[in-house]
């Protein structure tokens, strides 16, 4: 979906707040309700989207849609059912406990909570980083540290201030609960787990380790590259290619009895105009080609997985693939070897998009090897 249809669907129930708020039932809670219905549907699209995003490239939740989203949604959706106007009853009354939990809790608020749990769990047992302005990245074990922290200061503020921030609503909606919000079961959840987090994860736990790669996945790697990089192996094959194929007898030519003489055309030296375009193609290639890097140095020239600088004639016949985000190379063949397991980035971590993975553009060797020229002139 698309701005365009968002819009459109929170006109629609914005139409429908109006017609039940004020046409049917006259009440303002009412109508802020249906509102609030529109917005988590909206809501909720845009976190299924941005779920199969990640899906599809393998990507961590570490992000911060992710770790402030859900858990927000999750708390106001909860808080709201002091105010709503429907689905506001108490499921645990007829049980005999002090505790509240309303299907409008349940429903729309529960399942953020948890997922919001589930993310910060995760800054313990699965991240390494967690990403908070764009690509500005934190450690992941302090975050979710600072983060119950926060959390567990927020709903001390909730059970201080419950007075406060009931008659500070009460001034546009009127609270149809008689139940105190420090009896929410939803807010005691959050409250005991995040208490075992900082515990069981943050205190007592271990920090995590960066998972070390098997000797296998490095045996592997190495024979491919050594597989590649070797020589002789082409000049072996090309020989036998050659002897294998069937020579074909020269045509012997033809003499003819009258002899032309053939002038010699005189060099003419470029113009200064043409010399300068010459060079201003070379350096927009060169700009166009070069990798993305602070300080620019020959090491961001070298394949991103075999660590060499592209050669002629030892390449000829490879190609290098550019990455479409930060422009470091790689061999095609191990580039597309790369893109069967992942379709981030090896250098930038960044996702690859699928039309240039179907169909990525390879520059030639002999290109690639001029534009590396052209740096150690420029240096």
């Amino acid at each position: 979906m698309n701005k365009k249809q968002f819009l459109i669907l929170f006109l629609i129930f914005f139409a429908v707040a109006s017609f039940f708020g004020f046409y049917i039932q006259d009440s303002i809670n009412v109508f802020f309700t249906w509102i609030l219905v529109g917005t988590w549907i909206i809501f909720s699209v845009i976190f299924i989207r941005k779920i199969r995003e990640k899906q599809e490239f393998n990507s961590p939740h570490n992000t911060p849609f992710f770790l402030f989203g859900p858990l927000a949604i999750g708390f106001f959706y909860s808080f709201w059912s002091y105010f709503t106007g429907f689905l506001g009853w108490n499921l645990l009354e007829n049980y005999g406990m002090l505790l509240h939990l309303s299907p409008w809790t349940l429903f729309f608020g529960l399942p953020y909570l948890l997922y919001g749990l589930y993310i910060i769990r995760s800054c313990f047992k699965k991240f390494n980083v967690v990403y908070l302005i764009k690509n500005r990245s934190v450690g992941a074990r302090n975050f979710g540290t600072f983060y119950i922290i926060m959390i567990l200061f927020g709903l001390l503020f909730y059970l201080l201030f419950n007075n406060s921030i009931m008659n500070f609503f009460s001034i546009i909606v009127v609270p149809i609960n008689q139940y105190s919000i420090s009896y929410s079961l939803t807010l005691w959840i959050i409250g005991v787990t995040s208490i075992y987090f900082i515990i069981r994860h943050s205190i007592l736990g271990r920090r995590r380790s960066i998972p070390e790669i098997t000797s296998d996945y490095i045996v592997r790697r190495r024979n491919r590259i050594e597989s590649i990089s070797n020589p002789t192996t082409r000049t072996t094959r090309s020989s036998q290619s050659i002897s294998s194929s069937r020579p074909r007898p020269r045509r012997q030519p033809t003499r003819s009895s009258r002899t032309t003489t053939r002038r010699k055309p005189k060099a003419s030296k470029p113009s200064s105009s043409a010399a300068k375009r010459k060079a201003a193609v070379r350096s927009a290639t060169f700009e166009k080609l070069k990798p993305k890097a602070g300080i620019l140095s020959l090491e961001d020239f070298k394949c991103i997985f075999c660590f060499k600088l592209p050669s002629s004639p030892s390449d000829d016949g490879r190609g290098i693939i550019l990455c479409p985000k930060c422009r470091h190379p790689a061999h095609a063949d191990e580039f597309k070897e790369w893109l069967q397991s992942s379709k981030l980035c090896s250098r930038c971590d960044a996702p690859i998009p699928l039309q240039f993975r179907q169909n990525p553009k390879i520059i030639p060797i002999n290109q690639y090897v001029k534009i590396i020229e052209e740096f150690k002139r420029r240096k």
